[in-house]
């Protein structure tokens, strides 16, 4: 709303002064109005070029961010995916390039809209050397006093103003009913002691050389609350074993499969590679995506081609691992089907 004020009471400023500084030339020298006033047209058409391309511009960049703020609301809300399948480096890359695009668009606005004022300028200043010049010529034959011509030059400097003033509220009145914000960053909160050690990996390790993962008193606990969901739980998970977690609900049967995967460190216990002893939490995030994958129990699909969600957490994959994905899953026929295909 204050907004919409400010810019409404400018276009009434402005137009007060073009009439109140139309009305004294006009008084003063009809002749010196009609010269200040054959820059109008040019100006005029210069600002509905201006306008059009501005809108459209304008209208790009809001669809650009509009584009950025979903892209990052939906990759923040599956975060778990987007960590288990380890890209979080390329989502990052990704959300820049969609913001940098934005700035681009907006710099197209800024120059054309600076180059329309520089031409405005321009304009305004012939149209007063020519007053000047056809003034000074009358003040010299007597149609004219010389205070006279100081008014008029000061009334078309003012028309000017006010003519500036005009294009300028309407520029940011078009420009604020297409446009939205965008979003230049985000802001992180304090990284807690677990974000801290995770930070910190740097180890990799071969999964084809790893037999098992075993927990040893593992103990886990959010942030803030008093009570561990996990407490010193020890298993060994073998390769080409099945292990099942029974419990009720809120037991934490999904914060240990967290834990498992990586995307929480535990404040106490050990979880190590066998044979080679290797602690798990000190891995890279590529060595621990490679030993542990999760299937959750409310999968995220992305705004995004059946592909690019298949492979989302191998992008690499080629067409015979995605069909036999699907096929697994018991969806190649659903989706062979469709229109687009994958």
């Amino acid at each position: 709303s204050e907004s919409v004020t400010t810019t409404f009471a400018n276009i009434l400023r402005s137009c007060s002064s073009c009439a109140f500084a139309t009305y004294h030339m006009i008084s003063l020298n009809p002749t010196l109005f009609g010269i200040s006033v054959s820059v109008v047209p040019v100006v005029g058409a210069a600002a509905v070029v201006l306008n059009k391309f501005v809108k459209k511009q304008t209208a790009k960049q809001r669809e650009c961010s509009e584009k950025a703020a979903a892209f990052a609301e939906e990759r923040i809300s599956h975060i778990e995916t987007v960590k288990l399948a380890n890209r979080e480096k390329s989502e990052v890359e990704e959300y820049t390039r969609l913001q940098e695009e934005c700035v681009q668009l907006g710099r197209k606005v800024s120059s054309a809209k600076g180059t329309f004022m520089g031409f405005m300028f321009a304009a305004t200043g012939g149209a007063l050397y020519c007053v000047f010049n056809a003034g000074g010529r009358a003040v010299a034959e007597g149609r004219m006093t010389s205070g006279e011509l100081t008014s008029f030059a000061t009334y078309s400097f003012l028309l000017g103003l006010g003519t500036s003033g005009i294009f300028k509220a309407l520029g940011e009145a078009t420009q604020g009913l297409v446009s939205a914000d965008r979003i230049y960053h985000l802001v992180d909160g304090p990284s807690d002691e677990s974000n801290k050690k995770a930070s910190s990996k740097s180890l990799c390790a071969d999964a084809d050389t790893v037999d098992s993962i075993s927990l040893e008193n593992v103990s886990f606990s959010y942030k803030g609350a008093e009570k561990a969901v996990l407490k010193k739980i020890s298993l060994q998970l073998n390769r080409g074993k099945v292990v099942a977690l029974v419990g009720k609900n809120g037991s934490g049967k999904t914060t240990l499969a967290s834990v498992i995967a990586g995307l929480y460190v535990p404040q106490d216990g050990d979880i190590t590679l066998q044979p080679s002893g290797m602690s798990f939490t000190e891995l890279d995030r590529q060595s621990q995506t490679a030993l542990v994958q999760v299937v959750p129990q409310h999968p995220a699909f992305f705004d995004t081609s059946i592909r690019a969600n298949v492979t989302y957490s191998d992008p690499k994959a080629s067409i015979e691992d995605i069909e036999k994905a699907l096929e697994i899953a018991n969806c190649n026929g659903f989706f062979s089907k469709l229109d687009g295909g994958l």
